[in-house]
């Protein structure tokens, strides 16, 4: 009953007794090592079952992402899927943001969202809502987007926004937060400036004001966009810095560590 019809509390119900329970615990000290993908999921990791663990940070395939030849497009990108609950993606959120910079002046600015939707009752909700928030205004949904469509989308984009945890309590909800951003890699390699969250594993990917910003608030998220929009120089220097660092993530970087 709690998984089909109030999946939320489903979720709770069904993972806090194994955090807790001795036996997860006792089966864990089985292992001789446990790798977490970010900082963040190892500090969750020693809080939920007292273990250390060692940091290997998922493989991205940067190669597969470049800027566009021709330059970048007057665009705002995120990428992520479209469903209610659990962490979702705070589209709604970005919406608003968006909204109101256009309300304060900006034109000639388009945000677009890209990800992939399953038609759940839930989600087509939580999707009716996102299309009906965003009319009216320069904001483009591209739902379940083929992977080819994703690489322009990257490419042209010149600033890249992620949401996830906003509003959330991390120290009670840690799942709501990014656990390590793997999406904001891939906008960096196409040479997008990452405006992030300061949750999750997003703070260990983005260095404030070195390849990217940092933010805490929508309005802070509307005042660095609106940095990077009116200095094109600061956008194109922490773009390049965005660049370079995505390599540290790739599959080599991944092959060594491992």
């Amino acid at each position: 009953l709690f998984e089909e019809k109030l999946k939320e509390w489903g979720l709770r119900l069904h993972g806090v007794p194994e955090q807790l329970s001795t036996t997860r615990i006792e089966n864990l000290a089985r292992y001789h090592t446990i790798w977490a993908i970010s900082e963040f999921t190892r500090t969750w990791v020693r809080r939920y079952w007292r273990r250390d663990s060692e940091i290997l940070t998922p493989p991205v395939d940067v190669e597969a992402f470049a800027p566009a030849p021709d330059g970048k497009r007057n665009m705002i990108l995120n990428v992520g899927r479209f469903f209610a609950g659990s962490h979702n993606k705070k589209h709604l959120e970005m919406v608003t943001a968006f909204k109101r910079v256009v309300d304060g002046g900006l034109r000639n600015w388009e945000l677009h969202l890209a990800g992939n939707f399953t038609p759940e009752t839930m989600h087509v909700e939580y999707l009716d809502r996102v299309k009906r928030a965003a009319q009216g205004y320069p904001v483009v949904l591209h739902v379940n987007a083929p992977f080819g469509e994703l690489q322009r989308l990257y490419s042209e984009a010149a600033i890249y926004w992620h949401a996830s945890g906003l509003n959330e309590d991390e120290s009670r909800e840690p799942i709501k937060s990014e656990h390590f951003g793997i999406t904001t890699v891939e906008a960096m390699a196409a040479g997008c400036v990452p405006v992030v969250i300061a949750k999750g594993g997003q703070p260990e990917i983005v260095q404030h004001g070195r390849n990217g910003f940092l933010w805490q608030s929508l309005a802070e998220l509307q005042s660095f966009t609106l940095k990077l929009i009116h200095d094109p120089a600061l956008r194109e220097r922490l773009a390049a810095a965005a660049l370079a660092d995505s390599k540290r993530y790739d599959k080599s970087h991944f092959r060594s560590r491992l």
